[in-house]
């Protein structure tokens, strides 16, 4: 296996636009994908936002979910590397969300209920949870944010868990 990481930022260079990259993504490029690994965020000049897990992932034989999230019996073979990875158009993605923007914080890309758990490892909300809250509020009220706007989401401290659980712990 060698490293495409070269090959994968040249499709994201030549793409006409996000559709297309999408396109070649889920295509060949994105067969067997060994390389730089990261939550990437598009947009384009054509209006089109998106999101994808671009990620290096081994195949298991098991495919129990949550499975990269627990230590495994290595006394079997059950658990093992098929010596293949996941292809990219299985790992997480999104294009154009209803919601109207995309954003990661590193966050949790899965929903409760997906397929796999692919991307479902990064489950520390809390960060996530208040820049999504941040942007709805925008994007409900048709704000633009501006570079200030985005500079205040970075130094943002507002714990959004603490903010929850505050009350109840205080009835205790």
């Amino acid at each position: 296996m060698g490293d495409d990481s070269f090959n994968m930022l040249k499709t994201i260079y030549d793409a006409k636009d996000l559709p297309d990259l999408y396109a070649k993504m889920d295509g060949k490029i994105g067969e067997g994908y060994v390389g730089l690994g990261q939550n990437v965020l598009f947009a384009d000049t054509s209006g089109n936002i998106g999101y994808r897990l671009l990620m290096t992932i081994p195949e298991r034989k098991d495919k129990t979910p949550f499975i990269g999230s627990r230590v495994l019996d290595g006394t079997t073979t059950k658990f093992d590397w098929t010596g293949k990875v996941i292809h990219q158009k299985d790992l997480p993605k999104s294009l154009n969300p209803k919601k109207g923007y995309a954003m990661t914080a590193n966050g949790r890309q899965t929903t409760d209920h997906a397929i796999n758990d692919y991307g479902a490892s990064s489950n520390s909300p809390g960060r996530t949870l208040r820049i999504d809250e941040i942007l709805k509020e925008a994007t409900e009220s048709g704000k633009k944010l501006s570079l200030a706007d985005l500079g205040a989401i970075q130094q943002d401290v507002t714990d959004v868990i603490a903010r929850r659980m505050t009350p109840k712990i205080l009835n205790i």
